[in-house]
């Protein structure tokens, strides 16, 4: 039955995406944060495409129903060419990299990304495409933490720390998923005019949360926090707002048990007293600045950095005598290794020049309440994954790609709006001056009749 439902759902997306690519994104991502592969894994395959056959769709839509191209904010358009130079540089490390099968792997991954990435950006460009986004990746969201909350209570522990959750993604790769998705809620407990969206969105957000602290992540719970504190300050002071904040937060620290707490303060133990997994976090930080001395322009190419990694770490990280690949765990310095120094400006300029976007404007008195919901979000999704970054790779977190997406189509319809706006203005400005000119003409020409 579930398979049944899961395909019924996919040919709906297709057909929706031929006629409104919109659509064809938002079931994208509801599909990726369902995980039907992974939840059913017994009656769907594996090598089931969901989201290639929804981009394929995309771009056929695209290509058929897009006559217009819609105005873009001039920082928008420097950001979405960062991600486009990134990309490039990634496809050209292919060609260079020492192991091409891995290096052309990942790639095909992040190119698909990257291409949602900047659907996103000139898509959401209405206030009711927003919310639809934020709504549908709650609601796919809810039902992948609700399966992983009752594994967790049938067997006492949560395996996924181990195996990792989804396909393709690790345990701290699934915890920066949860927090930004965490935050999304948030901002729709906070923000949704609509009763019954804020109950589901707070029952989400306790169960993300929960999620983050089954999978263990110790730099995701920094993230949240951080992430908590910016959605405290720009959200509305009222006293609704107040008691579902307290209200999370109570649930929040019910839900944190004492190895959760364990494992949060183990973060600020002194350098003696540190765990091995993150004492060893230091020493492959240090390994990956000497990987990204080498090839400091361009890289070594998508994921060549663990060749070179491995090479300057202790001896302590070999397995049986043999040095084999070893990830940085952390995004920023994996970036530089890989992509060089021209890879990383334009990775970072996506993410930099969107948040900055979104500060300014939400410090603004005339945007409205859906497109602050949408700002919000996505300000505080990538607040999270950016300090979970430091700690582990999220390049292939694409709820982080997600986030910039949807404050840029937020951006871009203030944008248009003010355009417009201004347009009209100018246009009733030149219309009066008209009017006024030919009244004048008019009087100036009036001849006495004679009695």
């Amino acid at each position: 039955m579930a398979a049944i439902v899961v395909w019924a759902l996919l040919g709906l997306a297709l057909l929706l995406s031929a006629f409104r690519p919109w659509m064809g994104v938002v079931a994208y991502y509801g599909f990726l944060y369902l995980q039907p592969k992974w939840n059913w894994a017994y009656s769907i395959p594996r090598e089931a495409a969901f989201e290639r056959y929804i981009i394929i769709a995309v771009l056929v839509g695209t290509l058929l129903r897009c006559r217009k191209i819609p105005n873009i904010h001039p920082v928008v358009k420097l950001a979405m060419l960062g991600l486009t130079v990134w990309i490039s540089v990634a496809l050209m490390g292919t060609y260079f990299a020492v192991d091409p099968p891995l290096a052309n792997f990942l790639f095909g991954s992040l190119w698909k990304i990257a291409l949602v990435a900047g659907f996103s950006c000139v898509a959401f460009i209405e206030p009711v495409r927003m919310l639809t986004l934020l709504r549908v990746s709650t609601v796919a969201s809810l039902y992948s933490v609700y399966r992983l909350t009752k594994e967790y209570l049938e067997l006492g522990y949560c395996r996924y720390v181990y195996d990792g959750w989804g396909w393709n993604v690790g345990s701290n790769q699934a915890a920066m998923i949860f927090t930004a998705l965490a935050m999304l809620s948030l901002c729709l407990m906070l923000y949704d005019r609509k009763i019954h969206w804020r109950a589901l969105a707070f029952l989400a957000f306790t169960l993300q949360m929960h999620a983050i602290m089954l999978l263990q992540s110790r730099s995701c719970m920094i993230g949240a926090v951080a992430a908590i504190g910016v959605i405290f300050f720009f959200a509305p002071k009222t006293q609704l707002n107040f008691s579902i904040l307290v209200l999370g937060l109570i649930a929040g620290s019910v839900l944190a048990g004492p190895s959760v707490i364990e494992e949060f303060s183990s973060v600020f133990t002194g350098s003696d007293e540190l765990d091995v997994s993150a004492r060893s976090r230091f020493d492959t930080w240090k390994g990956g600045i000497s990987a990204f001395q080498t090839s400091p322009i361009f890289g070594h190419g998508p994921n060549m950095s663990g060749y070179e990694v491995i090479k300057y770490i202790p001896e302590i990280y070999l397995d049986g005598g043999e040095r084999r690949m070893k990830n940085p765990h952390n995004t920023p310095i994996e970036v530089l290794a890989d992509y060089g120094i021209v890879g990383f400006s334009g990775y970072y300029c996506f993410f930099l020049l969107n948040m900055f976007l979104a500060y300014r404007y939400l410090r603004r008195k005339d945007t409205t309440n859906d497109e602050r919901l949408a700002l919000l979000a996505g300000l505080s999704g990538m607040i999270a994954v950016s300090l979970a970054s430091v700690f582990s790779s999220s390049l292939l977190v694409e709820i982080y790609y997600m986030c910039g997406g949807l404050v840029a189509g937020a951006i871009n319809y203030r944008y248009g709006l003010n355009r417009t706006q201004d347009l009209q203005a100018i246009e009733g400005e030149l219309l009066d001056d008209e009017e006024e000119v030919n009244a004048k003409y008019w009087e100036d020409d009036l001849v006495p009749v004679p009695s």
